[in-house]
Order: structure tokens, then sequence, then C-alpha cells
């Protein structure tokens, strides 16, 4: 057997249906109708004589059409520009909240190299004065996290992205001080630990600001951010 494919010739039931179905196809053999007397050359163009069934469309091996090439290629400029746009608006934010997350795992992974270096097994938390101060420099960074991470993307978002990211990049630099003066002593924990603090409240304030801004009416918008805008150059 070798790899050539012969056409379909449809039963001589439907071939009547099909004839009077479809109408002759120039350039391309043709089964006739009944009665017609066969012929070695196809018909000389379409709507001559009587009506052809054409081979091309009794194959079973039609072009199918990529449907999920269609539907890319319906997607709305607009909605691929709209996701660009508000990536680039949160690329800051994005940033600022990857290096907290790795922050607060290196927090962690210090924790089980105390663990280790002084022998305290899960599930205590209690031991030598060293592990401790590095167990609760790591829990007291957990608990604030979540706060830090609320302020930063509301008023990032309601306010102003870059500054809302400068602040968060404040507030990480002066954890990450509370946490190694913590693990030296209890007293040097004490100034990052007033740094990080400023920084938590300047962006609970920039965010309750950038929310007040937003629910304001239009008019009343208006003038308190002109007012501003007065103010501002003076300070």
């Amino acid at each position: 057997m070798t790899g050539r494919k012969w056409p379909v010739v449809p039963s001589p039931q439907l071939r009547p249906a099909l004839v009077s179905a479809q109408p002759a196809c120039s350039g391309s053999w043709a089964l006739p109708g009944p009665g017609h007397t066969p012929s070695s050359a196809p018909p000389v163009g379409a709507g001559e004589g009587p009506a052809f069934l054409s081979w091309a469309s009794l194959s079973s091996e039609q072009p199918r059409a990529d449907k999920s090439s269609a539907a890319v290629s319906h997607t709305p400029a607009w909605a691929h520009r709209a996701a660009s746009t508000m990536k680039d608006e949160v690329a800051l934010l994005a940033t600022v909240t990857l290096l907290g997350v790795l922050l607060q795992a290196y927090f962690s992974l210090q924790v089980i190299s105390a663990r280790r270096a002084f022998r305290v097994s899960p599930p205590l938390t209690t031991g030598p004065p060293e592990f401790e101060r590095v167990y609760r420099a790591q829990v007291n960074c957990s608990e604030y996290f979540p706060l830090f991470l609320a302020a930063l993307w509301v008023a990032g978002v309601f306010f102003h992205e870059g500054t809302a990211a400068l602040c968060g990049l404040v507030y990480l630099f002066a954890r990450l001080r509370y946490f190694q003066g913590y693990a030296r002593s209890a007293q040097q924990r004490l100034t990052p630990l007033y740094a990080s603090a400023r920084a938590l409240w300047l962006l609970m304030a920039l965010a309750a600001l950038g929310l007040l801004v937003h629910f304001l009416p239009r008019a009343l918008r208006a003038a308190l951010l002109g007012r501003l805008g007065t103010l501002l150059p003076r300070a």
C-alpha cells in the first residue's frame, strides 16, 4: 500500500443532492450528475452547463481555522495598552513589596540559624539572651509587616507611587538596622525602631490623605489641591 490518498466518491443516493447543492467550480475536475456523459476535461467556466461537484469540496483535509490565533488577533489594542499602563503604575510598589518579602525571609533564616547555634529546638521560644533577642526581633518585624504593606499600597495608589515607594524603602532599611542592632544588644534597637515607626506613620498619613482627596467632591478637591500647591513652595 502506498501513501496515496484517493478521493471519496459519494453514494448514488447522495449524488443528486450534492450536485444540486453546489455549483460548478472552474479549473477543477468535477463529478457529473445523473445521465451526464463522462468527459475527459473539466468544465470551462462556472455556471455553464449542468452543475458539477468539485473534488476539492469532497476532500476531508480542509484547512481548519486556528481559533486561538483568531481570538488573539481580535483582542482590542486598547486592552494591551491598559494592561501595560497598569503595570507601569505599580512597578515601584511591587518592587518594594518583593524586597519586603525577601527581608522577612532573611529574618526567618536568621532565627533558624540562631536555634541551631544555641541549641533551642522548636517549639521552645526561650533560651540564652542572644537567641531571645534574635527571635523577638523577627517576631516584631513580622507583626508590623501587614500594616506596612497595606499603608504602602494605599498610599501608592491614591497619593503618589514614587513617594510611597521611597517611604517603603526607608522603612525596610530601618527594619534591617533594627534587626541587626537588636541581635547585638537591646539598646541598639531603639534608634532604627523610631526611624521605622516614623516611616510607617508617614505612609499611613499619605494613605489617609489620598483617600480623603479621592472621596471629596470635584470642586472641593481642586480647591484643596490648589491650596496645597501654593503652600508647598513656601515650605
